[in-house]
């Protein structure tokens, strides 16, 4: 009775603290890979071509309601564009409003952003500002998780174990949104998390930034993308682990 009681308490134990781990690891891979993803500009060149946003932009421009001059630049002055919206984000967002657009002779056509697409995308900087303090919060969650491991000596599940568990979620999670509405959720999303008060929704007519971005066409992609490189991410580590030392159980 008390073996069986120990063996339940012990089975209690470790699923309890992988579970914990698992979950906090994974949230940690998302984060680096959203922080790798964005020293290659979260690879928009690739989506540039397979969304054909050339040819938004060129069918956009001339119904746009400020900036119709945009219609002069090319692919390169679009992927500069972008990677320039990209680093302000990751700088707390210096220097959104200073983003000058240029025709390929070099020559100086006007400020990228509105005032509004500015503070919305400062309230997307101070996001991942947030995200990055969340990061190291879970971080230390997750030494100190592994530190309860080590010390009570709980076996490692199998690596195809964790997967599987990990995916099943994560298709859980996916079915739902899709069945949800992805736009609805993402959508939503934003609801949630931004100010009432600041405008999020731009149409393709006033605003560059969404056009440039094909909003919220390119955010599905890059979504896919970061979903599975925080997945490798995540399998790496375990392996890491388990060349480490961990035993499986």
């Amino acid at each position: 009775m008390v073996e069986s009681r120990r063996n339940t308490i012990k089975m209690l134990r470790s699923y309890v603290l992988w579970t914990a781990y698992s979950a906090g690891s994974l949230l940690l891979s998302l984060w680096l890979a959203w922080q790798l993803s964005a020293q290659v500009n979260f690879l928009y060149p690739v989506w540039y071509s397979l969304l054909e946003i050339d040819q938004t932009v060129t069918q956009t421009m001339p119904r746009h309601l400020y900036k119709q001059e945009f219609i002069v630049t090319n692919t390169q002055e679009h992927h500069r564009l972008f990677s320039e919206i990209v680093t302000s984000i990751q700088n707390h967002g210096h220097g959104l409003e200073q983003i000058t657009f240029y025709n390929p002779s070099g020559d100086e056509l006007g400020i990228l952003l509105t005032d509004s697409e500015v503070t919305h995308l400062q309230d997307v900087a101070n996001l991942v500002d947030i995200l990055d303090w969340f990061a190291l919060v879970i971080l230390i969650f997750c030494l100190l998780v592994l530190s309860s491991i080590i010390f009570f000596r709980v076996r490692m599940p199998t690596i195809k174990r964790l997967s599987i568990s990990m995916l099943v979620v994560i298709s859980i999670s996916v079915v739902i949104i899709l069945f949800a509405g992805a736009k609805k959720f993402f959508y939503w999303l934003h609801t949630v998390i931004f100010p009432s008060e600041h405008q999020w929704f731009f149409y393709y007519e006033e605003s560059l930034m969404s056009t440039l971005m094909q909003a919220p066409n390119l955010f599905a992609p890059i979504s896919a993308m970061l979903l599975l490189l925080s997945l490798f991410i995540w399998l790496l580590h375990l392996l890491l682990l388990k060349f480490a030392g961990f035993k499986t159980a």
